[in-house]
């Protein structure tokens, strides 16, 4: 059975993100979940180190039935999403069935300028959680039409805590063990990570 994705920067995993993976487990039956750490995404800089995003999410699920995939860091260049789903599903291109694949519906809407986005549209069972702020994405813009999406809700009412929010929390000095896993708040503090907030 294909595992399902959970992609993400994770900088860094909090209660949320693993409350998600629980949701979608349990409502979809997915024997396998599995976390990829982004490495060096395309949209982002300014991140912890991966090696220490890494950590944290192995840290995370020891609670949990989850995998965490390090793939991201054997591929070089910029990591996008289509070709680190090549790396982990080598029949990825002629494979029939969709791959599950998580993500908010605020990241969703901006599918479209991704690296091959069409193809991701096609091959992908997208699992996603509202936000407060962005509604369920039915369709995106993908080279200026309108594409559907295979796509599913996921039954998820956990809150809105952000990565950023757990750096910006960190900076001030604030407490975040409500926040994140004990393992992981630990880690932070031990790494001395994100006092520089974001």
């Amino acid at each position: 059975m294909t595992p399902c994705y959970f992609f993400g920067s994770f900088d860094p995993i909090t209660n949320a993100h693993l409350e998600l993976a629980k949701a979608a487990q349990k409502q979809f039956a997915f024997q396998d979940i599995v976390l990829v750490p982004a490495y060096k995404p395309p949209h982002k800089q300014g991140m912890a180190f991966f090696a220490d995003r890494l950590q944290m999410c192995r840290l995370a699920v020891q609670e949990y039935a989850f995998q965490v995939s390090d793939i991201e860091s054997q591929l070089e260049g910029f990591t996008y999403t289509i070709n680190v789903l090549r790396s982990l599903q080598p029949d990825f291109d002629a494979a029939t069935a969709k791959i599950p694949f998580i993500i908010g519906s605020d990241a969703l809407q901006y599918l479209g300028t991704w690296f091959q986005a069409d193809i991701l549209a096609e091959k992908l069972i997208f699992l996603q959680a509202a936000r407060e702020t962005t509604p369920l994405q039915e369709s995106v813009l993908i080279n200026g039409q309108e594409v559907p999406l295979d796509t599913r809700m996921i039954n998820w009412h956990g809150g809105n805590t952000s990565s950023t929010q757990v750096r910006e929390m960190v900076a001030t000095g604030n407490d975040i063990s409500q926040l994140v896993p004990p393992l992981v708040a630990k880690y932070i503090k031990d790494r001395n990570l994100y006092k520089n907030g974001v």
